[in-house]
């Protein structure tokens, strides 16, 4: 048996000789990998519309999404702002978005929501027409502000991006939260 061993053994191939066949074969067969020539970087938001506009604000800006709340009017408020509601055991004001920027109220329909926003001490919720969702934008997907913008909004938007055909409206919320405005109504 040990001749049998020691034969076999002389005859086969060094263990080296072996991986090698198989590294040639393989190199032989195989395709070259993809070359990545261009990393894109994207980042990404909630998209949301107001007056038939699409806006995104980045993830980081937006808390909560609440459905529908029950909102109860404060007498003898601003026009814009819709009410109170109750958050978990905590009064939030809600601010018409829409009506906040002179674009309109925004009509209740099953499909509005309201955006909880928060920046240090400042909680508030924002009355939408409706959620777009989570949206992915390159930055290479940034395209110039349109001519038309109102000036209500030139100051919270920092950008335009195009997808889809669809153009979206960069909306800086912290900017919203720290205007003295807002700031006098949502406190």
């Amino acid at each position: 048996m040990n001749e049998i061993i020691m034969e076999h053994s002389a005859q086969a191939d060094p263990p080296y000789k072996i991986l090698s066949d198989i590294d040639q074969r393989c190199r032989q067969v195989s395709g070259e990998l993809p070359k990545i020539e261009d990393v894109k970087t994207q980042w990404a938001g909630i998209g949301f519309s107001i007056a038939d506009v699409n806006f995104v604000s980045p993830l980081g800006q937006i808390q909560e999404i609440l459905s529908n709340p029950e909102i109860t009017a404060v007498p003898g408020a601003k026009k814009w702002i819709r009410g109170i509601t109750n958050n978990r055991g905590n009064l939030l004001p809600v601010i018409d978005l829409s009506a906040y920027l002179d674009m309109g109220p925004t009509p209740m329909s099953r499909r509005s929501r309201v955006l909880v926003i928060q920046f240090g001490l400042l909680t508030s919720g924002l009355l939408v027409q409706k959620i777009q969702g989570q949206r992915h934008f390159l930055y290479d997907e940034e395209v110039g502000l349109p001519a038309d913008l109102l000036a209500s909004l030139q100051t919270y938007i920092e950008g335009a991006y195009s997808k889809g055909g669809q153009m979206w409206l960069l909306f800086n919320m912290r900017r919203l939260a720290e205007t003295p405005r807002f700031i006098q109504a949502a406190a």
